[in-house]
């Protein structure tokens, strides 16, 4: 799928499970190339990308609004990976969103991230936990370039195995919701790997970056 210059919004539940509602979903070795591309206020995610030989890169979007899954009120990243799906970022912007700007799931999936901004992540509906701007769950690689983390909630960005960052300002990071804990700019949990250059981190409520035993998701 090829598209260029495309508006999603208002994606709306399953009548009869209230899940769902996502705005662009490639699975199971879909390859998606979307350019000028809105996702706005659609349910569960904004876009996500699942299975192996799965590629999603998407260029000068904005993913904004994504609301909680309307059976249960979980979920409502801007954008998730898993199982070994590539997703590339270019020029995009994320902006109130629920529990992740970003989320990185498992099964060894792909995100690079250019010229990237995820700010505002709310908490998750059901339990006002969460808000993290990228999180990587799992086993996976994270690449970020010359983007911003801002005013998330919880973690600015939060690795449990390998991550590079050139270039990348991560600031404002807020406590979650419900308890008021965390604010952490960048976590690192033990199995996790980050190499950095030209980081600034800034602002974070309760530490820059922290080496912590085990990542609660």
């Amino acid at each position: 799928l090829t598209v260029t210059s495309a508006r999603i919004d208002s994606g709306q539940p399953e009548a009869d499970t209230g899940a769902l509602g996502i705005g662009l979903m490639a699975t199971a070795g879909a390859r998606v190339d979307a350019r000028a591309l809105a996702l706005l206020g659609n349910r569960t995610m904004g876009l996500g990308a699942a299975g192996a030989g799965t590629v999603m890169e998407v260029t000068d979007a904005h993913i904004a609004g994504t609301l909680a899954q309307g059976s249960d009120g979980r979920f409502g990243m801007g954008a998730a990976i898993d199982q070994g799906a590539a997703l590339r970022l270019l020029g995009t912007r994320m902006d109130g969103n629920r529990t992740g700007g970003v989320v990185s799931v498992d099964g060894s999936p792909t995100l690079e991230a250019v010229g990237v901004v995820v700010s505002a992540t709310l908490p998750q509906q059901s339990d006002d936990a969460l808000g993290d701007g990228i999180a990587q769950l799992g086993p996976g690689t994270v690449r970020l370039v010359a983007s911003r983390l801002s005013a998330n909630r919880r973690m600015g960005l939060a690795v449990s195995d390998d991550a590079e960052l050139t270039d990348v300002l991560i600031d404002g990071t807020l406590p979650e919701g419900s308890a008021g804990e965390y604010g952490v700019g960048i976590l690192i949990a033990k199995t996790g790997q980050v190499r950095a250059r030209d980081i600034r981190v800034s602002a974070s409520h309760v530490v820059g970056i922290v080496l912590l035993g085990a990542l609660r998701a």
